[in-house]
C-alpha cells in the first residue's frame, strides 16, 4: 500500500470534518471534489497537460514529485512549495539521501 489505511482515514476525515465546521452548499462541494479528482487523474496519467487555470501547475509538476519524492508536494498550488523550500529546482542535484535545502 502506498498509504496506510489509518493515514487515509485521517486525511479524508479531516476534509469531511471541515464540511461540518464550515458548511458549504452541496454544489460547491461537488465542484471542488470533481476538480480535485479530475486533476488527480490527469497528474497520474503520464500525459502532459497544461491547465488554462493560472494557479494549476502542469502535470510535470506532479511528475517531478514522483521522480524526486521530496519536492513538489502541492497538488493545486505551487506557492506552498515555494514558501516551504520544497519547489523543484532544475539546477539542484537530488538524490535519495538529499533534501531540498
Amino acid at each position: 500500500l502506498a498509504l496506510h489505511p489509518v493515514d487515509m482515514l485521517m486525511i479524508q476525515g479531516g476534509v469531511f470534518v471541515g464540511f461540518y465546521i464550515m458548511p458549504l452548499h452541496p454544489s460547491a462541494i461537488v465542484v471542488n471534489l470533481l476538480y480535485a479528482h479530475y486533476y488527480n487523474v490527469v497528474d497520474h496519467s503520464g500525459v502532459y497537460h497544461e491547465s488554462s487555470l493560472p494557479w494549476q501547475p502542469s502535470s510535470l509538476f506532479h511528475d517531478d514529485h514522483h521522480q524526486h519524492f521530496h519536492v513538489n508536494y502541492g497538488q493545486f498550488l505551487t506557492i506552498w512549495d515555494r514558501l516551504g523550500g520544497t519547489f523543484f529546482k532544475s539546477d539542484k542535484k537530488y538524490t535519495e539521501t538529499s533534501f531540498t535545502y
